[in-house]
């Protein structure tokens, strides 16, 4: 058994501080990440009420839906091929009550190998992979779940920054164990002795560490009015907070070289990420609109898409990122990961899915869906180039649905 040690400080840039001359984002509590409509998340047991979900198009709406063609239908087509994306997850698709929650949104997909994946999302969603079937498993809790650590044998399972759910892995030192292991051995424990005040105004996006890295670097959003406690963490746990209040994705191409990105087109480096002291470069991306994701394929190959379609492209230039054009969408685009500097995939609202292979961006069909169907996709990985996995609102996706 694992044992994972807690570390929480803040003030001095070894444990880590706060850094100054990162604003680009200071003011973006008018850039905020909001939620689609279509997504049911249950809030923290001491997050007060659950206001609900979004009310969805009126009747009439629908009815025009139903007389009027689509603009898109090309991309949806009834029957799966080779080239189309089509349903291969633990979402039962004919029925909502077989697999896992129609109504819960995949967060995250991450693996060890293309026989090694793991989805997790709202309403406690939870699945695992074996290279032939998918099994739900039960992390013991309906916490919405955002990200997900593979740290060698052991799974560290992130609904909050101060909410964790482990198998194979005890939390140490000021770790909380909150109780016996749920049926298929997750325990959940609380990360700090922090109250959870202290958390209330941030809100996990996303996470990401390098095969061996000690450090997990993780974003979070502001979800009030006070941010001081959001942006960029590197947790072993350190906090780490910046002038951007609200960052949705990190990823990098090594335990020492680590992206992330946000709103107002917020992009940061971090060199020697895995070190004591960690060196922080803002980024200009030629656009104001929020980024969600990113996907490094090497220090000088950094990619990133965000809302109204937008793809930005970093090739090394000092301070500035390219902007790409000729993008087959204005649909907000969620996450982007890829296998290779030729093979990289995107996904957004709307069931949205783009691919790049090497010079351009194409939109990829989504098959097997019914005519009033288009989810919308958030988060994508790759085991291996040509092998893509697409999660978004109740559904999980693969190219010609094989495993």
């Amino acid at each position: 058994m694992k044992t994972f040690r807690v570390v929480m400080a803040s003030g001095a840039i070894a444990s880590v501080g706060i850094i100054a001359g990162l604003g680009a984002c200071a003011s973006d509590e008018t850039n905020t990440v909001a939620d689609s409509p279509s997504i049911l998340e249950t809030p923290r047991s001491d997050a007060g009420p659950d206001a609900g979900p979004e009310a969805g198009p009126d009747a009439e709406s629908n009815e025009d839906a139903a007389v009027t063609p689509c603009s898109d239908c090309e991309y949806f087509p009834a029957t799966c091929s080779d080239g189309s994306l089509c349903p291969s997850g633990p979402f039962d698709q004919s029925d909502p009550s077989a697999g896992l929650d129609w109504r819960s949104r995949v967060n995250t997909i991450r693996g060890r190998s293309s026989t090694d994946v793991w989805v997790a999302g709202a309403l406690g969603a939870l699945a695992h992979f074996d290279g032939t079937a998918w099994t739900r498993s039960d992390p013991g809790s309906s916490d919405s779940m955002h990200a997900l650590w593979l740290r060698g044998s052991a799974e560290i399972l992130l609904a909050a920054m101060d909410l964790i759910h482990t198998r194979d892995f005890t939390i140490g030192d000021a770790g909380v164990d909150a109780g016996a292991p749920s049926p298929d051995g997750w325990t959940t424990q609380q990360a700090y002795t922090k109250p959870y005040s202290y958390f209330r105004s941030s809100a996990l996006t996303s996470a990401w560490a390098a095969d061996g890295a000690e450090w997990l670097w993780a974003t979070t959003t502001t979800t009030g009015s006070a941010s001081y406690n959001s942006g960029i963490w590197r947790m072993h746990f350190v906090e780490k907070s910046l002038g951007c209040s609200s960052l949705t994705s990190v990823h990098g191409t090594s335990a020492n070289d680590v992206w992330a990105v946000g709103a107002f087109g917020a992009a940061i480096h971090i060199a020697d990420a895995d070190g004591p002291a960690p060196v922080f470069k803002a980024y200009n991306t030629q656009t104001t609109n929020i980024l969600n994701g990113v996907w490094a394929a090497a220090p000088n190959d950094v990619w990133a898409v965000g809302n109204g379609g937008e793809i930005r492209h970093y090739t090394g230039d000092p301070a500035v990122w390219d902007i790409v054009t000729n993008v087959p969408t204005t649909a907000n685009l969620n996450a982007i990961w890829g296998a290779s500097p030729s093979d990289i995939w995107a996904v957004g609202d709307k069931g949205v899915a783009l691919h790049y292979d090497g010079s351009g961006w194409t939109r990829i069909k989504v098959a097997g869906l019914d005519e009033s169907r288009r989810p919308d996709l958030t988060a994508v990985w790759m085991p291996s180039p040509g092998h893509v996995w697409i999660g978004g609102v109740g559904i999980v996706l693969s190219l010609g649905g094989k495993p």
